[in-house]
């Protein structure tokens, strides 16, 4: 079995015309950079596995919106996931099926 799927939630943050991600955590009852940022906050972004590959999507400004999405996209991946798995359980199992008919 993979790996849990995890939608990790970032923010955005200019630093001197750079940027730079700082993952966000839930800490008490309030969202934090899980490390001290500094420079001007900006939009958020989920980062997750997608085809193979970590990518990040821009979710917005607003944190009630981004935490929504984060929750929507854990659990549609989660969903994914558990398909993947029931097919490949399937195909096992006719597989197996079919190699003892042939006895």
């Amino acid at each position: 079995m993979g790996r849990k799927a995890e939608v990790s939630l970032y923010r955005l943050f200019n630093v001197e015309g750079m940027h730079r991600y700082a993952r966000i955590v839930k800490r008490g009852r309030g969202w934090v950079p899980k490390t001290k940022a500094a420079g001007e906050p900006g939009a958020y972004y989920l980062r997750y596995l997608k085809n193979g590959s970590r990518t990040f999507e821009s979710v917005g400004a607003d944190l009630q919106w981004a935490s929504q999405e984060q929750k929507a996209r854990q659990q549609a991946l989660a969903k994914l996931r558990a398909d993947d798995g029931l097919l490949v359980q399937k195909v096992f199992q006719e597989t197996i099926v079919d190699e003892n008919s042939r006895d």
